[in-house]
């Protein structure tokens, strides 16, 4: 059992998933459930455990699918004690449940042309301080530099809790959508006109969804106003409130 679980625990983090992990920290009465019980919830499902039965697992499903900091559930199993969630049940006693949600890792992928570019430091910027880890592929990139080339896009994994940003102003637009052909990042935003999306995407064979202009509409101008945009369409994602947008483009 518990090998099980290292293997689902494990594999959840390598993914990058988020996921919860429910721990009983306490128990008194005659409950089934014992300290060390475990339970894993992926996706709003039990991928793993039980805290005791069936009626447990769901209440503890329930609440804590809402928790995005550590906490402690405590179910009340016939005793009357205030405050504590109520369960009928003839066991008596009570339960405490450890509620540790584990988010992947949050990354934006920043892809530009060689040279400096104000709005890719803008966005790498404003990223460190939200809290983000950065990715940036250039070809102007050093090999000690942290960066990639653009090449190094096929052997990147670039998934969930990844979020694109395309800021390669035009030449090499087809070339990056094509590497990134199979990947299945939360977001791709490319920073460019609708003309120059549609002449990009008529060369492209590949299935790929992208906004197009990334980030949201707020008359932006300036650098920094034009990074707080894109960075709002990525936060309204990640926080899964998404922000109405004049149009999205997707390649069908």
């Amino acid at each position: 059992m518990y090998e099980d679980y290292l293997e689902v625990f494990n594999k959840l983090v390598s993914e990058n998933e988020d996921f919860i992990l429910c721990t009983v920290i306490s128990t008194t009465g005659n409950s089934i459930a014992k300290p060390g019980f475990k339970m894993i919830i992926h996706n709003n499902m039990i991928v793993y455990g039980t805290l005791g039965s069936a009626a447990i697992d769901n209440a503890v499903l329930n609440r804590s699918i809402n928790i995005n900091e550590p906490d402690i559930i405590n179910i009340d199993l016939g005793t009357g004690i205030d405050d504590y969630i109520k369960m009928d049940t003839t066991c008596g006693g009570t339960l405490s449940v450890y509620i540790e949600p584990y988010h992947g890792r949050k990354r934006i992928i920043i892809i530009k042309d060689p040279g400096r570019d104000i709005i890719a430091e803008a966005v790498e910027n404003l990223s460190r301080l939200l809290g983000f880890k950065i990715l940036i592929f250039s070809d102007d990139s050093e090999p000690d530099s942290g960066h990639y080339k653009i090449d190094d896009i096929e052997g990147t994994e670039i998934g969930r809790n990844d979020y694109v940003i395309i800021l390669t102003r035009g030449k090499n637009d087809v070339r990056v959508i094509n590497k990134l052909a199979g990947k299945r990042p939360d977001y791709i935003g490319l920073m460019a006109s609708l003309n120059r999306y549609k002449s990009d995407m008529a060369m492209i064979n590949c299935d790929i969804d992208i906004e197009c202009p990334a980030g949201i509409e707020i008359n932006a101008v300036s650098p920094y106003e034009i990074a707080v945009s894109i960075l709002s369409r990525i936060i309204s994602i990640k926080n899964k409130n998404m922000v109405k947008k004049q149009y999205i483009i997707k390649n069908d």
